[in-house]
């Protein structure tokens, strides 16, 4: 039994553990959406005979330089853009209208995240990578309500933040060379932006062979069964003294408020999210969230653990943290 009140988390875990799934028919489904994109990845990333898998943009969303591959001798090549190159760039992608979903709702502020007031979801992402990130997830949506369905949105949302504004360049190393993507919502003097259909490519590609794998190891498995929760920690839906043993890992003071730093995920599958009953400290102004809430909050869920444990059985946390208002707060409950 998994117990997590971040939609997000809940959300990746059934797609980890689900073993009901057809991988043909997954493959089916991709290809067939891979078929509904080929004429917008064209438009959008086909330029000079070449395939653009990177572009490199500055604060104000303006293309400096493109990271290609040429289709003729399948080299990868750099262009840095001319002005007049520059200008046909944005103005294409400021004539297009998109005409698919995407979502528009605002961050919650937070400048330790890098979250200032009035900013949206979709202002973490430029232009072009929304009207194909949309377009793309559109092609998803319409498809049967299915697990394989649900695997290709896991695919989607894994590669989301890695075509957004949120990838800096390595400027020690190269101009082109990507770090890691931001945890948070900071966007550098410049940032680089990834071809969202080539990238999606890679992450089913890795999905399948991920999943080809974690099947065949839980063959050999002749019960297997899980379930998924979303309960609020202090007040579980189980019976008194149910539970045989607990494994969890506490919040870490305000190192990682985890709700917030999944908003990216949670806006594009459209969860309702229960901000309010997060055990965290935030330094959001938006948010009560401070350390007396912490420690009432810790105190009421590790009540819950104690209520759900048989007699004679275990519980197990891990904890990483220098702050000794939130150790006290948590040997104090234990």
């Amino acid at each position: 039994i998994l117990n997590d009140l971040n939609p997000s988390a809940n959300f990746i875990a059934k797609n980890i553990l689900e073993t009901n799934i057809d991988i043909d028919v997954f493959c089916e489904y991709y290809d067939s959406i891979k078929e509904k994109c080929k004429k917008m990845n064209q438009e959008w990333y086909f330029i000079w005979d070449c395939e653009i898998y990177t572009i490199l943009r500055n604060s104000n969303d303006i293309p400096q330089k493109l990271r290609m591959k040429d289709l003729n001798t399948n080299k990868m090549i750099d262009k840095v853009l001319s002005e007049k190159e520059k200008k046909e760039f944005l103005k294409k992608e400021s004539d297009y209208d998109i005409k698919h979903r995407f979502p528009k709702n605002y961050l919650i502020s937070n400048s330790r995240l890098s979250a200032k007031k009035e900013m949206k979801i979709s202002d973490l992402f430029p232009k072009r990578s929304l009207i194909c990130h949309s377009f793309l997830w559109n092609c998803i949506v319409e498809l049967p309500e299915s697990n394989e369905k649900e695997l290709l949105k896991f695919a989607f949302t894994s590669n989301i933040a890695n075509c957004s504004k949120l990838v800096p360049p390595i400027l020690s190393r190269w101009d082109m060379s990507q770090w890691a993507r931001m945890t948070w919502f900071y966007i550098g003097e410049t940032y680089l932006e990834n071809n969202v259909f080539h990238y999606f490519d890679n992450r089913v590609l890795k999905i399948v062979k991920w999943k080809k794998d974690y099947l065949n190891l839980t063959k050999e498995t002749k019960i297997w069964t899980y379930k998924v929760m979303s309960c609020d920690a202090k007040n579980i839906a189980l019976e008194n003294e149910s539970i045989d043993f607990i494994f969890t890992d506490f919040p870490y003071w305000d190192t990682v408020p985890y709700f917030e730093q999944s908003q990216i995920r949670n806006s594009w599958l459209w969860f309702n999210v229960d901000y309010e009953n997060e055990i965290v400290i935030s330094n959001s102004t938006e948010r009560e969230k401070d350390s007396k809430s912490f420690s009432d909050d810790i105190f009421q869920s590790i009540q819950e653990i104690y209520r759900l444990l048989k007699n004679d059985s275990y519980f197990v946390f891990t904890f990483h943290s220098m702050n000794w208002i939130e150790r006290e707060a948590i040997s104090n409950s234990l």
